[in-house]
């Protein structure tokens, strides 16, 4: 089958034909994969008839050549070669055809790439910041370091997290073979961590140090300096709560230009100088106002 016959087929039924031809992932593989992976397959069939032909061709050619017998180096008296006369070999040695495989079809689909190692081999703690009221901590540690540090603990310490946050530290008993564990902290802090086995007398033996992070605050941002660009339906919104003429909605990018530039202009002769966080919130309460008013 022709790639153009591929082409006009639906992907179903090249799916169909791919996994009768023994193409992998042939359910998962999109139209045009699927036509590059027939044609290649029928390529390679088509190489491997071609090969197969010559081969039998050669060896009908050789089983000519072979029915004719070259005549033997003369012999002397009691069946022994002549000093220097080379050996006989035979004709089917001389004469066998070399015969080539097929080359492999090609693997169609995406490259998956290298794995993700479950281990990179370094002892290390790292905090990351999920919200304002939790923080996220996972390690890896070398077996030879767990052994030392467990010799300097004397093999009785209690593995703990130690936070450490504004002059104070907390304690939280973990599994070193968990290797994560998640914090409840407060917002708005600066925490670090130390990964480490406690012994009787309270002694920290660490294994690693963490980054330092700060968690973000809980509320909304105080600043007000912002630059903000209504589009589509909101930026209308605004011009009618304005109070100031604009285009009907759904009008191209034009109109919307325009309508910038005129209220723009409108503002910039009320008084009103950039269309900031507190300007918007300052029209909307006032439009709001009035409307309820009427």
């Amino acid at each position: 089958m022709k790639r153009d016959e591929l082409e006009t087929m639906t992907v179903k039924d090249l799916r169909l034909i791919a996994a009768e031809r023994g193409i992998p992932k042939a359910t998962k593989l999109s139209k045009v994969e699927l036509v590059a992976a027939l044609s290649a397959a029928k390529a390679a069939r088509s190489a491997a008839r071609s090969t197969a032909a010559r081969g039998t061709s050669t060896s009908t050619r050789t089983k000519h050549r072979a029915s004719y017998t070259a005549p033997a180096p003369a012999k002397r008296k009691g069946g022994k070669l002549p000093p220097g006369a080379p050996a006989a070999k035979s004709s089917s040695s001389l004469l066998a055809p070399v015969v080539k495989a097929p080359a492999p079809a090609p693997i169609v689909g995406s490259n998956p790439g290298l794995p993700i190692p479950e281990h990179y081999g370094n002892d290390r703690l790292v905090l990351m910041v999920q919200d304002p009221h939790h923080v996220f901590a996972y390690w890896e540690l070398q077996p030879e370091t767990v052994a030392r540090v467990s010799h300097l603990a004397q093999g009785t310490g209690t593995p703990v997290l130690a936070i450490h946050t504004n002059g104070s530290t907390e304690y939280r008993e973990v599994d070193l073979r968990g290797g994560n564990y998640y914090l409840a902290v407060s917002p708005d802090q600066d925490y670090e961590a130390e990964i480490a086995l406690r012994d009787r007398r309270g002694k920290l033996h660490t294994f690693a140090r963490s980054n330092k992070v700060h968690t973000p605050t809980p509320n909304i941002s105080t600043r007000i300096d912002e630059q903000w660009m209504g589009v589509d339906e909101t930026f209308h919104e605004l011009l009618e709560l304005a109070g100031l003429p604009g285009q009907q909605r759904g009008a191209g990018s034009a109109a919307r230009l325009a309508d910038q530039r005129r209220m723009a202009w409108s503002w910039q002769h009320s008084g009103v100088t950039s269309l900031s966080s507190q300007t918007l919130s300052s029209h909307s309460l006032s439009s709001t106002s009035r409307l309820s008013k009427t």
